[in-house]
């Protein structure tokens, strides 16, 4: 029956343990990752996850089990268990009226004690049923409700509050004879029990918690109580240890007293004995008083002597700082000012030769501008002479064809006057007249044909004249534009090499400047911080020498001191234990002199002898105590003159404490001092560590400043410009580029291109006449180029000087090391260096002077050799012209010759001849007809382009087209975002732009401009509401804004280095996912 009931109780704690760990389980989120990950509220997508609701079918199964073996135990026992009908509960409450005749059933779990408030029908324990005999129940025949007891109970009776016994047993007898319920009346009994069994749970789960919390409240305050505990045991220990320490002082205190005691008993027992030495010890007193009087007052002017020599050793100290500092400040200043000086005289010298170099290129650009605007004035009314001469032609050609229609009419009559010479052979008597006539006719005709021939070719000739001076023109034109360009290429190279050659002879000063500064600066330092050094050694030398005498002879004073106390006060108690006795025995002689006196009186007769002889002894000793009561005064006034000794050397002890403890304080104050000192030294050593560290690490634009700067500010700490260090370490950086830069590289590209454009056309037109120049143009180039060798093993040899100063900077570095390590011959080495410096100083002076002058030399040959290449190109030219020109009136002599000749030719081959150049004229007027008519048709297919690049400009967007279509638009926004400036820019840009904004937006170009306006709404509003609502989130739940400002900067570092829009990691996405992750898990 145990193992039953064990069995039972074990099944039913397994049941309630399940039903524990299932709650536990369903409702703990934080056990595991994989259940934060499997057990959220919303799916990886975002969607609500379904959650598979909680049934009491997953506990139902093992209660079963628990019910089917407690019913076998009652079957066994021969116990019938019968439920009552499910009641019909009332509107009210049922627990309280005493018409419910069933009560609900609580399961309380193993060691559970029932509520303190009284039985209830509700939540009491169920009482176990009576059996059908009435017989009482043993431990063999045990209920099922007393197994229920010990774990849950599972027996149903029913209970009626304030009913007898046989009530009772009536209605348990009605109960069993009622019909056992059916499973769904279990069930629901089952499911109430279940959810009673919650409840509880959950309340006595807020009990451990409340309990759980006022015990951790208990546990603090025992914290707090076992603090204060030991607090006053600690406080109870020191009063212990005050304690022990008085009681040891006490028992100290007693053991003097006993010494004291011992020696007042050894001093009465001697006393009699140092009555005879007292006044050989009074003697030695008053000689050792004396002796230790000199003692304190040698002691005295020793510790004065020792202050005044303190003093003085500390204002010759302080003295000597001050006229170190002095010093050391003026060589500074004298230093500082001379090298100011210096920099002041080579940058008012840089800026002089600066100022000329810039006069002179501007000078020289000045020059070439002239000549550009003279030759492109030349090219223009060149243009117009051409324009001029072809209207000539062609109203010369007019003229000819007006010419060649008469010739062709007088052709015609003369054909006719033929025909009618031969048909009219036999008239020829008649018509004599007629025929003269018409010989006149054909004179005057042949003499209009010759004037028309010799018009024609003179207007030829011109023509070929015109035609050769522009050709000639244009050949001059080239090559101006040539040598300008040579020109100005040669003096932008010049100034290059000259720009460069400052750059390094300015390197070269600051490294000397900078050499000798850190030189200076080093030996100062190193003066400095050995004169500190030393000062301090000896400061800290004396101090101490000074506090062990002083503390060694204090010591010995106090001890002296403390020993003549001692002796001093032994003394005085001797004293007055001798007057004690002396007294005691004038008392004893005095009573003794009545008792004799008396005896006397009594024996006057037979002691009359005796009397006499008592006077006489009687006499003796009123001068012993005359004596005495003398010495006595004397004593007194010894120990009054002892007592104010006494007091002296107390006065004395306090002030050599008082001096005493005064140095200990200038010592602890000197020590703490120090202290911080070391502490602040080893801070600021720490901090300029990590400013050193975080200097070393710095970058601008991808180079390494921060070991520029730590090398500079070794060398020297005054320095504020790193233009020369940052180029000399990286030879590729000349500087920053600006947007002024990008602005004049852009205008120079312009006018190149322009330029070019130009120089194109020319070169279309003219090809084939440029070779002897390009050949003339290579000799020159190739001489310049020997000029440029020249100049770049000047420029070599430059290089080899600037390196043998760095090998003589070196040395002198090498030199500097050793110095640090002979320090006793600093001064004479430091006026060996300035001697050095000051004589390197002069050297580097007058050979950068050289230097300088030198390169003027050059500047002023270089220019003299392009003023005679100008002076033999401009002979060259007029040698040219008047060749041409000598050329020009030989082939008219020809032609003239050649006209003579032909005018002795018969007339029917001059008329050939003159059919044959009319043809000829007629073919050259044609082609140059259809040169005419390219060029023009070349001409209108380019304007046609440019009015097409153009477009129509009634459409261009102006501030009243786009008010018109953005009313919102005012002037000042319109200024702002400088849409004027758009005008001025190159259709490539414009093209560009465009391209790159259909790439960065990936939108095609059909799209955009229906895009454009989206992608505005977004920026202006869509976005910002996006942002707002994401940041006022991210603000409730971290308590913090979200950083877009750092986001889009990370973002643009991205894309700047890779300039790939899909490659970039926006750190938007992780702040957005995390602040998700945080509002689903609060969901």
């Amino acid at each position: 029956m145990a193992d039953i009931k064990k069995l039972a109780a074990s099944c039913v704690s397994a049941v309630v343990e399940e039903e524990d760990e299932s709650e536990e389980e369903r409702f703990d989120y934080t056990d595991s990752e994989g259940q934060d990950q499997d057990d959220s509220m919303l799916t990886v997508a975002g969607s609500p996850r379904r959650i598979k609701p909680w049934s009491f079918m997953d506990t139902f199964n093992p209660k079963k089990q628990a019910l089917a073996i407690a019913r076998e135990i009652d079957a066994k026992k021969g116990i019938k268990l019968e439920l009552p009908p499910k009641p019909q509960p009332p509107p009210s409450d049922a627990a309280t009226g005493e018409s419910s005749t069933l009560s609900t059933i609580r399961r309380v779990p193993s060691g559970a004690k029932p509520p303190p408030s009284g039985h209830n029908l509700r939540a009491s324990t169920p009482v176990e049923a009576p059996l059908e005999n009435g017989a009482s129940s043993n431990e063999h025949d045990q209920s099922i409700g007393e197994v229920a007891g010990q774990s849950t109970p599972l027996t149903l009776a029913k209970i009626t509050s304030g009913k007898p016994r046989e009530v009772q047993d009536d209605v348990i007898g009605v109960s069993k004879s009622s019909s056992q319920p059916t499973e769904d009346e279990l069930i629901s009994g089952l499911r109430r029990e279940t959810m009673l069994l919650k409840d509880e749970i959950s309340k006595l789960k807020a009990q451990v918690v409340q309990q759980n919390s006022i015990q951790a409240e208990r546990d603090n305050q025992l914290k707090a109580m076992s603090k204060a505990l030991e607090d006053r045991k600690n406080e109870l220990e020191a009063v212990k240890m005050l304690q022990q320490s008085k009681d040891s002082q006490i028992s100290s205190a007693m053991e003097q007293l006993d010494e004291v005691k011992r020696l007042l008993e050894v001093s009465e027992r001697n006393r009699i004995q140092e009555s005879e030495t007292n006044g050989i010890m009074v003697k030695n007193l008053r000689d050792e008083i004396s002796r230790k009087d000199d003692l304190i007052e040698e002691a005295r002017k020793r510790l004065l002597e020792v202050e005044e020599r303190h003093d003085q050793r500390r204002e010759k100290l302080e003295t000597t700082i001050d006229e170190l500092k002095e010093r050391i400040n003026s060589e500074r200043e004298a230093a500082f000012n001379e090298l100011r000086t210096s920099n002041s005289e080579w940058q008012k010298r840089l800026d002089d030769k600066e100022a000329k170099l810039v006069a002179i290129t501007e000078e020289y650009e000045s020059e070439y501008r002239k000549k550009l605007s003279k030759a492109q004035d030349d090219l223009s009314a060149r243009m117009d002479e051409l324009h001029n001469v072809q209207k000539e032609l062609k109203e010369k050609c007019n003229e000819l064809e007006h010419k060649n229609s008469i010739i062709e009419n007088a052709k015609k009559s003369y054909d006719e006057l033929q025909s009618q010479h031969t048909s009219i052979k036999e008239e020829l008597k008649m018509r004599e007249e007629n025929v003269e006539q018409l010989q006149k006719q054909l004179k005057n005709a042949r003499s209009s044909q010759e004037e028309l021939e010799s018009s024609n070719g003179k207007a030829i000739k011109k023509l070929e004249a015109h035609i050769d001076q522009l050709e000639s023109d244009l050949k001059r034109l080239r090559q101006l534009q040539k040598t300008l360009q040579s020109d100005t290429n040669q003096y932008k190279e010049k100034l290059q090499t000259i720009e460069k050659q400052n750059n390094e002879l300015t390197r070269e000063l600051q490294r000397s400047k900078s050499a000798r500064n850190d030189l200076q600066s080093e030996v100062a330092e190193l003066m400095r911080k050995l004169q500190l050094a030393n000062t301090d050694n000896e400061r800290l030398q004396n101090n101490e020498q000074l506090l062990k005498s002083s503390e060694s002879q204090l010591r010995n004073e106090l001890c002296l001191i403390r020993e003549n106390l001692r002796n001093a006060n032994d003394v005085n108690n001797k004293l007055q234990d001798e007057m004690q006795a002396l007294k005691n025995e004038a008392e004893l002689y005095r009573k003794e002199n009545k008792e004799k006196l008396g005896t006397a009186l009594y024996l006057n007769e037979q002691l009359k002898k005796e009397v006499e002889s008592l006077t006489e002894s009687r006499d003796g000793l009123e001068k012993e105590q005359k004596d005495i009561e003398a010495q006595l005064q004397e004593s007194l006034k010894e120990k009054e003159r002892l007592k104010a000794l006494y007091a002296e050397a107390n006065e004395i002890i306090k002030e050599l404490r008082r001096s005493f403890e005064s140095v200990q304080e200038e010592l602890h104050e000197e020590q703490q001092a120090h202290e911080n000192t070391t502490k602040n030294a080893h801070k600021i050593e720490e901090y300029s560590e990590d400013l050193s560290k975080f200097i070393e690490n710095l970058t601008l634009f991808d180079l390494h400043i921060g070991s520029i700067m730590l090398h500079t500010f070794k060398k020297d700490h005054q320095i504020t410009c790193f233009d020369p260090f940052l180029t000399a370490k990286n030879t590729d950086v000349v500087g920053f580029h600006c947007k002024s830069h990008d602005r004049k590289h852009h205008d120079l590209e312009k006018k190149v291109e322009h330029l070019n454009l130009k120089n194109q056309e020319l070169l279309s037109q003219i090809e084939n006449q440029w070779k002897i120049l390009v050949e003339s143009q290579k000799r020159e180039i190739s001489q310049q180029k020997r000029v440029i060798d020249g100049i770049e093993a000047k420029s070599k040899e430059l290089d080899n000087r600037c390196q043998e100063r760095e090998l003589r900077c070196e040395k002198l570095q090498d030199e500097k090391a050793m110095m640090l390590k002979e320090k006793d011959e600093l001064i004479q080495e430091k006026m060996a260096l300035t001697n050095q410096i000051s004589a390197l100083k002069g050297s580097t002076m007058t050979d950068e002077q050289k230097k300088i002058n030198h390169l003027v030399e050059q500047i002023e040959e270089v220019t003299g050799t392009i003023s005679v290449i100008r002076e033999q190109v401009r002979a060259e030219s007029a040698e040219n012209i008047r060749l041409k020109a000598t050329i020009e009136n030989k082939e008219a002599q020809l032609k003239d010759l050649q006209n003579k000749l032909k005018d002795q030719v018969a007339l029917l081959q001059h008329q050939e001849d003159l059919e044959n150049l009319l043809k000829d004229n007629r073919n050259e007027l044609s082609n140059l007809q259809e040169i005419c008519d390219r060029q023009q048709v070349d001409i209108e297919e380019k304007t046609y382009k440019l009015q097409k690049l153009q477009g129509d400009d009634s459409k261009s967007i102006t501030f009243h087209i786009a008010r018109q279509s953005r009313p919102d638009i005012t002037k000042d926004l319109y200024d702002k975002l400088m849409i004027s400036q758009v005008d001025s820019i190159d259709m490539v840009e414009l093209q560009n732009i465009v391209k790159n904004l259909i790439l960065l937006l990936e939108i095609p170009f059909n799209k955009l401009t229906k895009k454009v306006p989206l992608v505005a709404m977004y920026l202006k509003y869509e976005r910002p509401i996006f942002s707002h609502f994401a940041n006022r989130l991210h603000f409730d739940v971290f308590n913090e804004a979200i950083d877009m400002k750092r986001f889009t900067n990370e973002a643009y570092d991205q894309y700047t280095e890779t300039h790939n829009m899909a490659a970039i990691k926006h750190p938007l996405e992780a702040c957005l996912e995390n602040l998700y992750q945080r509002l689903v898990s609060r969901l």
